[in-house]
């Protein structure tokens, strides 16, 4: 496929006829070689777009990397304390933990996210709970030993 001034006219800038400036030298390059001129040019641009292309989607990946592992921080700590509140609720409400998650009342439809990414279990002197999966990926959280004062939490992939 060959690029022609006439399809490139009007795309960004009002200056030069309506063409942008890259594009126009682009444009002559294009020309050139039409006319038989060195295609050097145009082998040297080809060259180095796949250079950048590279260099973009593999910074775009590491940052997206970067971004999934803090959204799964971010989504495990919020499913993890909204399932404790819901089963510490329960207990005071009821006076004993839920045999299951699927015994909490008035659970909201929000709730219900937190509550499918965890793991419940009712044991003898309270409960476990561990968190299945943040936003996407499985959360590397840790809390101190004062947020676990209280709690019936026995046994958590959270606690140390």
């Amino acid at each position: 496929m060959r690029l022609r001034i006439k399809d490139a006219r009007g795309l960004a800038a009002p200056h030069n006829n309506g063409m942008h400036p890259k594009l126009l030298q682009f444009a002559f390059m294009i020309l050139e070689c039409e006319r038989g001129g060195s295609d050097r040019m145009v082998q040297n641009r080809m060259i180095k777009a796949p250079k950048v292309i590279v260099i973009v989607v593999l910074s775009l990946a590491l940052s997206g990397c970067t971004f999934r592992n803090e959204m799964d921080q971010k989504f495990g700590d919020q499913h993890f304390k909204t399932s404790v509140a819901l089963i510490e609720l329960h207990k005071v409400r009821f006076g004993e933990y839920p045999n299951s998650l699927t015994d909490l009342k008035f659970v909201g439809e929000w709730d219900q996210i937190a509550l499918s990414n965890v793991k419940y279990k009712k044991v003898a002197n309270g409960y476990e709970l561990d968190v299945v999966k943040g936003w996407v990926g499985k959360p590397q959280l840790s809390y101190p030993d004062e947020f676990w004062k209280g709690l019936g939490v026995v046994r958590s992939n959270m606690k140390p």
